[in-house]
């Protein structure tokens, strides 16, 4: 985990974000790779074995559609998140990331005020 400034703020707000530092693994592009082909794996193996046991059409459109849809969704995400308590923006509670929190820009509602957090990274040139 390397840790990364991070811009914490409520999605759609108009108030400037708060600046963090968070534990965050940034995935290559060959971890990213391999990641998306097993997510894909393990939806379209099962989808191949409905189609066949019994013989079901639905399995068919899970295996060819739903997996490589979902490999390409866990292929596009570049950063992975450890665990860390934040200051919600909303309700300035302290509130733990969710687990398997990934990508970017990642959101999550406050599980207290519900409000939808955003996690950006920190454009280059405004890094301290």
């Amino acid at each position: 985990m390397t840790p990364t400034a991070v811009d914490i703020g409520v999605m759609d707000s108009q108030k400037p974000p708060m600046r963090v530092t968070l534990p965050v693994h940034h995935l290559g592009l060959a971890k990213r790779l391999g990641r998306g082909l097993l997510r894909m794996l393990f939806i379209a193996v099962p989808g191949l074995l409905i189609a066949i046991i019994p013989p079901h059409p639905c399995g068919l459109s899970i295996a060819f559609i739903a997996g490589p849809v979902m490999g390409l969704v866990v292929m596009l995400q570049q950063a992975l998140f450890g665990e860390a308590d934040i200051t919600c923006p909303k309700c300035h509670e302290t509130i733990p990331l969710p687990p398997r929190l990934s990508g970017w820009p990642a959101r999550f509602s406050c599980p207290r005020c519900k409000a939808m957090v955003e996690l950006r990274p920190v454009a280059p040139e405004h890094a301290p």
